[in-house]
């Protein structure tokens, strides 16, 4: 019944809107005391949290720069992609088809799953800036997540899409993720202004920032066009397909 479902909204909308200023202000303050401490001297150490393969054109670029750079220390670890509701679904005995796919396509990675079901420790690497795959805490490890991560690094964040509605704005940069990312690299200005419009508070304090990037995924569409093989030599109907 539609009258019943309104009425509940309205007498819900209250606390939901208490809980959300409360968690907003909670992750700023894990922001602020994250942000306060002293960076430890040397290369800017950074990890990448790789689980979505469909997104890692997105990212790696990114990644490539770092690496050929002595200005930073990147690192690939390997979260699994069978995660719901924070708990890996099936086998725990190490097996980890993400890590299997980077190091058969010569990355230097590593496994966040050992062989005892054990999740590897990322604040061991120091990491002062963490990227993750895809801005849902739903499919991490609860150390994995972006509150966890952001009481000892700033949290990062490429989307892998373009949001182009502000309904699906509203999907995409969730409060449960978003909250707590202090870099956000925006594929345009519409998306830079939302990220900046929906976490305000964050911006104006300067724990937050949108910085437009455009899409790093075109690197890869560039780099190809003068290449005789690869991706550009598959015609389809006159057409190239990727």
């Amino acid at each position: 019944n539609r009258s019943v479902y309104k009425a509940l909204r309205a007498c819900a909308s209250p606390f939901v809107n208490a809980y959300s200023l409360l968690a907003g202000a909670h992750a700023l303050n894990i922001m602020e005391k994250t942000m306060k401490r002293q960076r430890k001297a040397g290369p800017i150490r950074v990890v990448f949290l790789a689980q979505y393969l469909q997104a890692w054109n997105k990212i790696d670029p990114v990644y490539q720069a770092m690496l050929d750079s002595p200005s930073f220390e990147p690192y690939i670890v390997c979260v699994p992609l069978n995660i719901k509701a924070h708990r890996l679904q099936g086998a725990t005995s190490g097996g980890n088809e993400i890590y299997d796919y980077y190091c058969s396509h010569g990355y230097e990675a590593i496994n966040s799953l050992d062989a005892d079901g054990r999740w590897f420790d990322i604040q061991k690497l120091n990491p002062d800036y963490v990227f993750h795959s895809r801005p849902y805490n739903s499919f991490m490890p609860k150390q994995y997540t972006s509150g966890t991560i952001a009481k000892y690094a700033q949290v990062c964040s490429i989307m892998y899409g373009a949001s182009w509605t502000d309904n699906f704005a509203d999907v995409a940069y969730n409060d449960n993720y978003f909250r707590y990312v202090s870099l956000y690299f925006a594929e345009d200005a519409w998306s830079a202004g939302t990220f900046e419009k929906r976490f305000k508070k964050g911006v104006s304090r300067g724990l937050q920032k949108s910085v437009t990037v455009g899409m790093p995924v075109l690197e890869n569409i560039v780099s190809l066009e003068s290449r005789s093989t690869g991706a550009w030599d598959n015609l389809r109907d006159g057409v190239r397909v990727m």
